[in-house]
Parts: structure tokens; sequence; C-alpha cells
């Protein structure tokens, strides 16, 4: 074939798709290389999400705990103020 009766448009045309192509598959590599990153980065996130919850279930519980202490003790403190109270004003101190 002989080039010389090939029209130069044709040929600016072919390697302008040629350019276009090969701008398309580099910039699609760059783009999964970013996705792959974001992907592994975002793994990460979710296993220190999963710990962060871990650590405050175990802290909701403690605070759980705590209440129910606090409250046996208020109970306690109110029977020993009865107790006292009522010794006082009986004079069983004596």
């Amino acid at each position: 074939m002989d080039f010389s009766t090939v029209n130069p448009t044709v040929i600016i045309m072919i390697m302008t798709m040629l350019g276009n192509l090969v701008a398309t598959i580099w910039w699609a590599a760059s783009v999964s290389n970013k996705v792959s990153s974001l992907e592994s980065r975002v793994e990460s996130m979710e296993a220190e999400q999963l710990s962060f919850d871990t650590q405050q279930m175990e802290r909701w519980g403690m605070i759980s705990r705590l209440d129910e202490r606090t409250a046996a003790m208020m109970l306690g403190i109110e029977r020993l103020e009865r107790r006292i109270s009522s010794m006082s004003t009986s004079g069983g101190g004596k």
C-alpha cells in the first residue's frame, strides 16, 4: 500500500485516536491504583472502628455495673441513716 495516497487528515485522526486510547488507559490505571489505596484505607478504618465499638461496649457495661453498685450503696446508706435516726430518737445509743 502506498501511503502517499492516504489523506493526511486520516493519519492525524488515527494518531489522535491512538493518543486518546493511550491517555484513557493511563488514566484508568491511575484510577485503579487510587481505588486500591482507598479500599485498603477503608478496611483499616473499619477494623479500627470495630475495635473502638468493642471498647465502647465494654465501657458501657462498666458504667452499668457502676450504676448498679452506686444504687446498692445508696440503699445501704439510707438503711444506715434510718437506723442511726431511730437509735438517736429512741436513745438506743446510750
